[in-house]
């Protein structure tokens, strides 16, 4: 019986080295072997089953394994929040030496357990489990707790951030592989056997409980990006196609629209900012391209397109991509934003002159030796620096700039394809937005007050009325976006003349009294 019990114990042993080992790749067959054997050892019958040298082997080995299996597939809890919050945000006050760097691992500790957790796994899936991901959500979660809020708050955002992780990825996920399955992928030349081998997050900024863009790199490849929104603006103005760009010759890329029970979806054809791409050569050739962002801006007026600053834009081969077009329709007078000076893809490249990776652009050109200009144009390119350095007229190209007649009449379809949707209104940046966010604690009302002053004096400026009567709805929404660690979004539609923030009316243009 000893010899029997040995057999078992070394069979255990061995198995438990090779399952912590490889424990992936023999975990699909685990279940499999395990009926082989016990199936094997009924059959040579009970009266043998601790006699026979071969049969306790065996008997070891099925135990071996499924004692494996059962460890494998184990539930692992997800981590504590609230261990986490205090320990990462005591840290944080400390205010000494190392501390920020003992609390950043601290953050990157709780991010990792979470990621192996078996009910977040199952939610993101494998594809998702990525070190891109794992930066993003450890960003997202170390900034939480260095907000000057209660603890309480602290940890329901961080709850918030990570259920919403969990649900949109998972969202994204179905989206992706149902589109694979029906072929829907196919304009980016994925059929429907291709394998997705990651997604990962594009920026970090997140609306409507933590949803984000997504890059979906797949075996072989390809990289589409995903929005979890309408992207019938892309379609309809920069899709490859009958777009308006399309009619006026700028430049357009492959757009596929999706909607199922959560809502509007759509993928787009991922676009690069590479240095051997986007090199000018001459005086002529950085006029060609200056050109294209002239005519981009007349385009653009054409169906009210705005917030075109040089985040929004994607240089590639020397030609400018609209990348996002949520901003469209907007009253007469509201600039495209193209030529504005400071922010607009006509003169900016990096607002951070390096220092920040968030605000370098990806409508960056280069300037070959031969031009000798130096690094005089790395993050910025102002008119001036043009005319001085170069030669270069831009107001003088942008009046001479014409727009091909035939845009003209696709931009009447073009409007009134996109009077159908809610499109995006902005009342303040992104990084003002953002600011007061960081201040409000969403478990104290008043935080709020800010913000609401900030949006009825934009509203009011935007020469709409601002409804009174919505502010303590307005005050949920705000506490709402702050509980998840998201950007207000406010939306208008044309049809009624509103502005929307989460469905709430918080304005009404004059007209419409």
């Amino acid at each position: 019986m000893s010899e029997i019990n040995d057999a078992i114990n070394s069979a255990s042993s061995g198995a438990r080295e090779v399952v912590a080992s490889n424990a992936e790749g023999i975990a699909a067959t685990l279940v499999d072997k395990t009926a082989e054997l016990s199936s094997s050892l009924f059959e040579m019958g009970k009266e043998v089953l601790f006699d026979h040298p071969v049969v306790s082997l065996m008997t070891g080995v099925a135990i071996a394994l499924t004692t494996a299996f059962l460890y494998y597939n184990r539930e692992i809890p997800m981590p504590s929040i609230s261990g986490a919050e205090s320990k990462i945000s005591q840290t944080l006050q400390q205010d000494v030496e190392g501390s920020y760097e003992l609390a950043k691992g601290y953050a990157e500790g709780y991010v990792q357990g979470l990621l192996r957790s078996s009910q977040f796994k199952a939610a993101v899936g494998k594809s998702t489990i990525n070190p891109k991901f794992a930066d993003h959500l450890v960003t997202k979660i170390f900034n939480v707790c260095g907000r000057n809020i209660s603890s309480e708050a602290k940890q329901q955002i961080i709850g918030n951030i990570v259920r919403d992780a969990m649900s949109s990825m998972e969202n994204a996920n179905r989206r992706i592989n149902t589109c694979i399955q029906s072929g829907e992928l196919e304009p980016f030349g994925i059929g429907r056997d291709v394998a997705v081998e990651s997604v990962e997050p594009l920026g970090d900024e997140s609306h409507h409980e933590g949803k984000i863009p997504l890059l979906i790199k797949f075996k072989g490849g390809k990289q589409i990006v995903y929005k979890p929104r309408s992207m019938l603006p892309e379609r309809v103005l920069c899709g490859r196609g009958n777009s308006l760009f399309q009619e006026a010759g700028l430049g357009t890329y492959h757009v596929v629209c999706g909607q199922d029970g959560q809502g509007a979806f759509g993928f787009a054809e991922y676009l690069e900012n590479r240095q051997s791409e986007n090199t000018v050569q001459s005086k002529e050739e950085l006029e060609a391209y200056l050109q294209r962002l002239c005519l981009l801006d007349k385009v653009g007026t054409l169906v009210g397109l705005s917030d075109l600053h040089y985040l929004n834009i994607i240089t590639q081969g020397l030609e400018p991509y609209v990348i996002d077009g949520e901003v469209y329709l907007m009253p007469q007078g509201i600039p495209t934003g193209v030529m504005r000076p400071g922010d607009g893809p006509a003169s900016a490249f990096d607002l951070s002159c390096g220092s920040d990776e968030k605000f370098k652009g990806k409508n960056k050109i280069w300037f070959h030796p031969k031009m000798k200009v130096g690094n005089t144009f790395k993050h910025m390119m102002s008119p001036e620096f043009l005319q001085s350095e170069v030669g270069v007229n831009l107001d003088k190209i942008h009046s001479e700039t014409k727009v091909p007649p035939a845009a003209f009449e696709r931009a009447k379809t073009a409007r009134e394809e996109l009077q159908t949707e809610n499109s995006r209104i902005v009342l303040a940046t992104t990084k003002d937005l953002n600011d007061i966010i960081l201040g409000i604690d969403p478990l104290e009302p008043n935080t709020a007050n800010e913000m609401i002053k900030l949006i009825q004096s934009e509203v009011e400026m935007k020469d709409f009325i601002f409804v009174e009567s919505s502010v303590p709805l307005i005050r949920e929404q705000i506490l709402r976006d702050a509980s998840h660690n998201d950007v207000p979004a406010f939306y208008l539609n044309h049809q009624r003349g509103e502005i929307l923030y989460n469905g709430v009316v918080i304005g009404r243009r004059k007209t419409n009294k």
